[in-house]
């Protein structure tokens, strides 16, 4: 009995009939596989001169969520991964339209004094204080 080659089946055979798919995957090579994200991620947000509060905003997560992004220590949602590659395509293609999608960054707040609040004594209206008295004599 002969063999049979995969990629000329007997005939009447169902791989035997006409896919034109097949003959778009077959003669590909295979393609280098992508950086890690994080790596993406790293050179997008350098690129861009972002700093993490509007790079965050950019991608629509939190602060957390990016920093972990960038460590390697958190992967991401395959829709993270598509906004990263179409943020790519449009800072390719249309630099302002990036720009104007881009958060403004966010001035950091003001730094409260720790602990208790220091009690401010006052003096009742009706009494005079030292001074006042002195004043008087």
């Amino acid at each position: 009995m002969a063999e049979t080659n995969p990629r000329n089946p007997a005939p009447g055979s169902p791989r035997g009939l006409f896919n034109p798919l097949e003959s778009l995957t077959m003669n590909t090579a295979p393609s280098a596989p992508a950086p890690p994200f994080a790596v993406t991620l790293g050179a997008f947000v350098a690129r861009r001169a972002l700093d993490e509060p509007s790079a965050a905003g950019l991608l629509g997560v939190p602060v957390y969520t990016l920093r972990k992004w960038i460590a390697g220590t958190r992967a991401p949602s395959a829709a993270a991964v598509r906004l990263l590659d179409v943020l790519g395509t449009l800072e390719a293609i249309a630099p302002a339209v990036l720009d104007a999608l881009t958060p403004a960054a966010v001035p950091a707040a003001p730094k409260r004094p720790r602990g208790r609040p220091k009690v401010v004594e006052t003096k009742a209206s009706n009494q005079p204080s030292a001074i006042e008295t002195k004043a008087s004599n």
